[in-house]
């Protein structure tokens, strides 16, 4: 599903908090988070991932908690061997791909359980896939205090994103909102319903960007056109960041870099601080679109 995360997974206990790591593969989003026993299944609500990697030497309790989030969430258990856990292996693989000294940069201390998910999960999925993995770039120290934590049965019953008969995406929440022109744009809005603000000032700014947006119907009209037909520009990159894009998804990365000057243009003149945030940091990158037309 385009419109759908597909997170692999890891978890690790140090017997009193859990470290959670999850590897967007397609988009190269990477986070890790540590939460108490308590908060996990809250936790893995927002991630939901389709594979789990954990390992072989945790305990009988920790076990029979993983074995417990198979049967709940329908996902794989992939079992590992326990030296891909140790905290040194687990460190050094992650500041070997991120080529830092320390990841404090990232917010992460340089040890902990999240750590160890974090580096055993990387070290997976690159022998998985059997290359480095260079669009992962960056890790998110996730804090759940962050966003509002809704467990499983909330999530049920408010319909937000599966209906309670059929667990089917029709007449849900989800389904009445979702007017997104890009898969991008619909898995962050399902990533948002998800994950609910808290910090007034972070709600403050989006309600602010939806407003200007709402209220200029010349610029939303503009922005729109300009990106529905870009393409799934986050996985594009993914594919290419795992060396397996083809030549059509090389024109495809062209065509869609080539429309990002015309959201610019678009975004020219914005009042609110988000939307021109987000004009900011887009990069229309002109020499990897001429390098790539004239290959």
């Amino acid at each position: 599903d385009p419109s759908k995360a597909n997170h692999i997974a890891a978890l690790a206990s140090d017997g009193e908090h859990w470290g959670v790591a999850w590897i967007e593969l397609s988009t190269g989003t990477f986070s890790a988070c540590r939460v108490k026993d308590s908060e996990l299944a809250k936790l893995l609500v927002k991630v939901d991932p389709r594979e789990i990697v954990y390992s072989d030497a945790e305990s009988d309790a920790a076990q029979a908690r993983v074995t417990g989030i198979e049967a709940q969430y329908a996902c794989a258990l992939s079992e590992v061997q326990d030296w891909n856990f140790a905290q040194k292996q687990a460190l050094d693989a992650l500041k070997q791909h991120f080529k830092v000294a320390t990841l404090a940069g990232y917010g992460l201390a340089d040890k902990g359980p999240q750590v160890r998910a974090a580096g055993a999960l990387l070290g997976y999925v690159k022998e998985q896939q059997r290359n480095e993995l260079a669009h992962i770039t960056a890790i998110e120290a996730v804090k759940l205090g962050d966003s509002m934590a809704l467990d499983r049965a909330t999530v049920e019953a408010l319909e937000l994103i599966t209906t309670l008969r059929g667990k089917e995406r029709k007449h849900t929440l989800l389904w009445a909102m979702d007017r997104c022109v890009t898969s991008m744009g619909s898995r962050q809005l399902r990533d948002w319903l998800l994950n609910p603000l808290l910090e007034p000032k972070r709600i403050r700014m989006r309600h602010a960007a939806v407003e200007e947006l709402a209220h200029g119907a010349r610029r939303r009209d503009l922005i729109r056109e300009a990106i529905q037909s870009g393409g799934d520009l986050e996985r594009l990159s993914g594919r290419i960041g795992c060396r397996r894009a083809t030549p059509r998804d090389l024109v495809a990365l062209a065509a869609a870099l080539s429309r990002v000057p015309l959201v610019l243009n678009a975004l020219a003149g914005v009042e609110c601080t988000l939307l021109e945030e987000i004009r900011r940091r887009l990069d229309p990158c002109p020499d990897a679109v001429s390098y790539i037309r004239t290959a």
